[in-house]
């Protein structure tokens, strides 16, 4: 991955008025800026859109600028011969609703990026590693050496060192295969454990076996016997049974007689009914042919009066449908009048409201005046604030520079401390040629190094005093801008409010001026024409034609009421006209109905009394069915006696069957169990060797021992830059005991012209090349085992242990090793090192947030 281009918006220190960053020109380039001016944010911003994870922060609501809700990273860069855009965004938590993200990856094709994202952001994810065969860790473990991690790895103790190494190496992966192994041999054996208990149990029932079959042949011989008793049994039952069957013919022919006794007497009281009615409608018909003269005069006085109620009738439709429509048209005529009164008292409203609105034309035209001259004062002011501003704006600067010069003289005086320390004991070198001082020597060296300890020292007092005096003055002269500005938005604020109100109201004096005179000429019209009843025409013409239809109608309610009331009273002689117009033949009707009623009882009474004889026989054969039912009931009971016996038995037996062919299954069972129990044995031992092997003792020590050579060789390459040779770098994975044993342990030695010495000899200064070394080294081989390339190094690492002699020598050991890099990058806080490379990438801390500039 070789970086591009790079966008930050509202991440970590930076805000949305930061310039995109261009790498494409730069190889080597130096990152410069005092302590905390967001330096390393730049590096956490590429990391945090790659792969959505930087070195400070525990949550990405954490990573967005305090005055913002939201954060976005752009990154072009290369990935072989591709050019890609990675965009990420994330939006703050809102109470229990969770923040926002959005991941898009893209591609540069015919000119222009092309989306190439997954549908889900983990799937965009794991694509980007794919792409560049790189995660998060192995990145900022290879190509990032960052800040206060270089001798993460030396500073440990020789017994910890291959922990440290076995991280950076990735083995946990064998720790989990080893876990996995050790469970699984457990589980092994616990399975075979379970087998052995299994096959002592099948053992056991597997011996009941004999007691089975013997109670088997017993069962067998009390079923053949319970057999014979059966079908003697059945014998005698069947003949009982055929008996009781031929006499409950008889009973269900008894029964079948009594239900035709019933139907027959059910039918001889049906014809009697008959007979009554036939006889009862004669009676009546008879007595309707003697009132014949007064139900003819009654029925003709009944149709004179329908035809009188017809003809009233059709005069009420006419005369309800005339009064429906007068109605209608009054409620118009009324409706039309009352919007005209309602539109009268609607105008006039409005034209008093117009006359109020033009009459404050003048007044209002007056207060602007006094507004736009208001406003022109707080223009003066804000020209004021701006120059204030800018005051606070180089303070700002000044306590900067100043803070920086007193960390780079704190750190030349604790350099001075420390060679003070070299030369106070006895046969001290000298810290630059290392040849013997002497007393004189001592004594001269220190008189120096104690002249320039105290120079450096009164600077950092003036110094702090300057800084003391400057904040003040910047938070004095803060507070008078706060306190200003507060008051000039606020009063401006009100200002603009005040025009924006009173030039609505200009206009709309204006309008209500213009708008009156039209209100008033449209009042006058509408007052003549409520005067002379101008409206609704065509209704009130309508309204006077139906007024005199309803004369011509005269039509009478009361008429109309007492022809009702004597038709009401007549309507039974039109149902009884209607019955005397077939009375003669019903008449005859009925005779016949009464003839054939009397002869159909008589055949009746005779049918009953052969039905009733009949009974009476078949009741005398039916006074053996208790008998034979009893001594059925006796027998029967003994038979499900018999039964319940034989399905004992048989269930027993079918209990015995059963529990052998369980033993056959058992024995079956057992040789699969032995079988299993072998396998589990086998596989227990296997997975315990396997354990073992990917132990940190087996498979990860063989892999630390391969990679120390390699990790030397590459380590001894860098010192040897650094060092013009002087130094080499060595790697013991072992070590013997005074009792002759050999122990694992992680040995760092270091040769020079002086003899071979281990790590923690040496001082601050050569112990940060030794670290730089060995991080590259290891760096460069866990990239390659991702099977990464690793074209980019990031250094953020502080240089303070360094003297001018070692930081000239770390420069030209960065400068020595850049071809086997396509860009690296210096993070720094010193001055002296800004002169020493090609490319300044600057980042000043102010109040808008920290800024980037870049200069060659």
């Amino acid at each position: 991955m070789i970086p591009i281009k790079l966008s930050i918006k509202n991440f970590l220190c930076y805000r949305k008025n930061v310039p995109p960053i261009d790498f494409s020109g730069m190889h080597v380039a130096c990152l410069c800026g005092a302590n905390g001016s967001g330096k390393s944010s730049i590096f956490d911003a590429m990391t945090w859109a790659l792969w959505g994870e930087a070195s400070r922060g525990r949550s990405n609501d954490e990573l967005i600028h305090s005055s913002s809700n939201e954060m976005e990273v752009e990154l072009e860069f290369l990935s072989g011969d591709d050019r890609l855009r990675v965009i990420r965004k994330h939006t703050r938590s809102a109470g229990a609703k969770s923040g926002q993200g959005m991941l898009d990856l893209q591609l540069l094709s015919n000119g222009s990026f092309k989306s190439i994202s997954e549908h889900t952001r983990t799937e965009t994810q794991d694509k980007i590693i794919k792409l560049l065969h790189l995660d998060y860790q192995t990145f900022v473990n290879s190509a990032m050496l960052l800040q206060g991690r270089a001798n993460e790895f030396s500073k440990k103790r020789p017994g910890e060192r291959k922990d440290i190494l076995a991280n950076i190496l990735d083995l946990s992966f064998y720790d989990q295969l080893e876990q996995q192994s050790r469970q699984q041999a457990e589980r092994s054996k616990i399975e075979a454990e379970n087998y052995e208990k299994e096959i002592s149990l099948l053992t056991g029932r597997i011996a009941e076996r004999p007691q089975h079959e013997d109670d088997r042949e017993k069962v067998g011989e009390a079923l053949s016997q319970m057999d014979r008793a059966k079908q003697d049994l059945d014998r005698e039952i069947s003949g009982f049974r055929h008996r009781k069957e031929d006499l409950l013919v008889k009973q269900k022919q008894l029964e079948l007689i009594k239900q035709q006794v019933g139907v027959r007497n059910s039918d001889l009281q049906s014809w009697q009914q008959r007979l009554a009615a036939a006889e009862s409608n004669i009676e009546k018909i008879e007595k309707l042919l003697s009132r014949r003269d007064e139900i003819e005069k009654g029925y003709a006085e009944f149709k004179k009066l329908s035809i009188q109620e017809d003809v009233l009738t059709e005069k009420l439709k006419k005369y309800l449908e005339l009064i429906q429509r007068k109605n209608k048209l009054e409620t118009l005529v009324n409706s039309a009048q009352n919007m005209y009164t309602n539109q009268l008292k609607v105008l006039s409203n409005r034209v008093d409201e117009l006359q109020v609105k033009a009459s404050r034309l003048g007044g209002l035209e007056q207060q602007k005046s006094q507004a736009l001259s208001r406003q022109q004062e707080l223009n003066k002011m804000a020209a004021g604030l701006e120059a204030g501003k800018k005051s606070v704006t180089e303070l700002n600067g000044i306590i900067s520079t100043v803070t920086t010069l007193n960390s780079q003289l704190t750190a030349a005086a604790d350099d001075i401390r420390a060679k003070l320390e070299m030369i106070s004991h006895a046969g001290a070198k000298c810290p630059l040629c290392e040849s013997p001082l002497g007393p004189d020597g001592c004594a001269r060296i220190k008189k120096k190094l104690d002249a320039e300890l105290g120079d450096k020292i009164f600077n950092v007092h003036e110094n702090e005093a300057q800084l003391e005096e400057h904040r003040s003055e910047l938070a004095s002269l803060e507070k008078e801008l706060k306190e200003k500005d507060t008051a000039f938005k606020a009063e401006n604020d009100q200002i603009k409010q005040q025009l924006a109100v009173v030039e609505k109201e200009i206009a709309d004096a204006r309008n209500a001026a213009q708008e009156l005179k039209a209100a008033e000429s449209h009042l006058k019209e509408l007052e003549e024409d409520i005067r002379h009843k101008r409206y609704a025409a065509d209704e009130q013409n309508s309204l006077a034609s139906i007024e005199r239809e309803l004369g011509d109608l005269a039509y009478d309610t009361a008429d109309h009421k007492q022809v009702s009331q004597r038709k009401a009273a007549l309507e039974n002689f039109e149902q009884l006209n209607t019955e005397l117009s077939g009375a003669k033949s019903r008449l005859e009707t009925e005779d016949r109905q009464r003839a054939d009623s009397l002869s159909a009882i008589s055949g009746l009474e005779s049918e009953i009394k052969s039905l009733t004889d009949q009974s009476r026989q078949i009741e005398n054969e039916l006074s053996e069915l208790n008998e034979v039912t009893q001594q059925m009931i006796k027998l029967e009971a003994r038979q499900r006696e018999l039964q319940a016996e034989d399905r004992k038995l048989r269930d027993r037996m079918a209990e015995l069957k059963e529990k052998i062919s369980q033993l056959d299954r058992a024995e079956s069972e057992k040789l699969i169990k032995e079988k299993s129990l072998h396998r589990s044995r086998d596989e227990e031992n296997i997975y315990a060797e396997l354990a073992k092997d990917f132990s940190k003792k087996g498979i990860q020590a063989l892999i630390i021992e391969e990679s120390l050579p390699e990790i030397t060789n590459e380590a001894n390459l860098l010192i040897g830059k650094m060092t013009d040779n002087r130094m080499s770098i060595s790697l013991e994975s072992q070590r013997g005991t005074k009792k002759g044993d050999m122990i694992e342990t992680l040995d760092i030695k270091i040769a020079d012209e002086l003899g071979t010495r281990s790590y923690e000899m040496y001082s601050g200064g050569e112990a940060f090349r030794i670290d730089l070394a060995l991080r590259i080294a290891i760096s460069r081989l866990l990239t390659r085992k991702a099977g990464a390339a690793m074209p980019v190094l990031i250094i953020d690492e502080g240089f303070g242990t360094q003297d001018s002699a070692g930081l000239e020598k770390l420069v030209e050991a960065i400068n020595s090793i850049q071809d086997d890099f396509d860009k690296v990058f210096v993070i720094t806080h010193l001055e002296e090192l800004k002169d020493k490379f090609p490319v300044l990438i600057n980042v000043t801390k102010t109040a808008d947030g920290s800024m980037i500039s870049v200069s060659q």
